[in-house]
């Protein structure tokens, strides 16, 4: 168990430094992990990982930064991420300083139709997670 941790988590920073690092044809490779719905797996991962404090301390922020690389300047990717369950994850993480804030900035930078939707509910998540210091209930729908 220790050790696929210490395997995953070098897998996800090897793809985390790839992605960041890429000057050939970013766009291409975020819309062939979008294509293998890497980043569901990655989001399952995550929130699995913030259950486990150990794990969680260890992994989250490579994950966390291979999702803000897998979306940033796309909007395709920005609307996958979009999704309540997925912002759900990344409003949990919050508090944990792990870069869950340069994500949702990320999934919302440049994408307009992406900020006119109705986006109350993770407002009121955000509002409730930053005044109660609490990421552990958000209910985004």
């Amino acid at each position: 168990s220790r050790f696929s941790l210490n395997l995953m988590d070098q897998h996800f920073e090897r793809r985390q430094e790839a992605i960041s690092t890429s000057t050939d044809d970013i766009i291409e490779m975020q819309d062939i992990l979008r294509i293998l719905k890497v980043h569901t797996i990655v989001i399952r991962i995550l929130a699995a990982v913030a259950k486990d404090p150990v794990s969680a301390d260890r992994m989250s922020s490579y994950l966390v930064d291979f999702l803000r690389f897998f979306c940033l300047k796309n909007p395709k990717n920005q609307v996958a991420l979009h999704a309540p369950d997925s912002l759900e994850v990344f409003v949990g993480q919050l508090l944990e300083n792990v870069g869950a804030e340069r994500l949702l900035l990320a999934v919302f930078e440049g994408n307009y139709e992406l900020c006119a939707r109705n986006n109350q509910q993770v407002i009121q998540d955000l509002v409730l997670v930053l005044c109660n210091g609490n990421a552990e209930q958000p209910a985004i729908e």
